[in-house]
């Protein structure tokens, strides 16, 4: 009998084992809903990113660009499908002619987009995150592999940059950053990124709306000169997991409290204009 026991406890105990060896495939990391942006490779480039791993995430929120089911796709639409859903990946292919110093031209098409560890809302305020240790959203680059996380130091000429973390709008989707570091326009068809919030403590500089798109200092202008880009595809992805963090929500036109944000307030407005001149 107990020789029976023991030959049993060896069977049961192989079992177990070969269940721990299977089981992280298993359980391996998915994307629930289908993606023309993402793919198991990138995906294990944002769990990189993100410090976490085996992640499962769902597509919410489509938009192709020249698709008769999409095409009239808004920041509604956006909103509907992502408000009040937790954390989110935001991803987007940006595409257009960058313009160099020389007047040379280049085409260009990046993966790009920004993680957001609060629910997407309409209440048109900013998130002020005033802790740096709770400024853990980032944007980046899928194309060019790289990360800009939010400043958590003075910037050199701009005070502490890093507070504006996402901005919450009825009239822009997936917005990040006092730059705008990434915005989506309106029509979901057009964006922009002046890294501002995000440039991992870099100073600001003139250029540094090619920062985000990897297309160097010596690119002066996108687009004849709008500084737009061209959104062809959009996804975004809820994350399956931890609870989002919180951080402060205050009104995006609330008087800014040191004279470097200040100043911002007022260039920002400028490059926005500028941008859809």
């Amino acid at each position: 009998m107990n020789k029976e026991l023991i030959k049993t406890s060896v069977k049961l105990t192989a079992a177990i084992s070969l269940g721990a060896l299977i089981s992280p495939a298993a359980q391996a990391t998915s994307i629930i809903g289908g993606s023309t942006l993402l793919d198991s490779a990138s995906l294990s480039q944002l769990e990189g990113y993100l410090g976490e791993s085996q992640l499962d995430v769902t597509n919410i929120f489509t938009k192709r660009a020249g698709s008769e089911t999409q095409a009239a796709s808004t920041t509604y639409d956006f909103h509907e499908a992502a408000d009040g859903q937790g954390r989110t990946f935001s991803v987007l292919r940006a595409s257009g002619i960058a313009t160099a110093l020389d007047g040379s031209t280049t085409q260009f098409s990046k993966v790009i987009g920004g993680y957001n560890p609060l629910s997407w809302d309409v209440n048109g305020f900013y998130n002020f995150t005033f802790d740096p240790a709770l400024r853990t959203a980032f944007l980046f680059s899928l194309s060019d592999n790289t990360l800009f996380r939010q400043n958590t130091a003075i910037v050199p000429n701009n005070g502490d940059t890093g507070v504006y973390q996402t901005l919450s709008h009825f009239s822009y989707g997936p917005t990040f950053g006092g730059g705008y570091d990434l915005l989506t326009e309106n029509n979901l068809t057009s964006g922009y990124a002046n890294g501002y919030s995000y440039t991992n403590n870099l100073p600001y500089t003139s250029n540094n709306y090619t920062l985000l798109l990897g297309l160097g200092d010596a690119q002066i202008n996108l687009n004849n000169g709008t500084n737009n880009f061209n959104i062809d595809d959009l996804e975004v992805f809820t994350i399956a997991g931890s609870p989002s963090i919180s951080s402060v929500p205050l009104p995006a036109a609330l008087p800014l409290m040191s004279s470097a944000i200040g100043l911002f307030g007022f260039g920002a407005a400028k490059r926005k204009n500028k941008s859809l001149a």
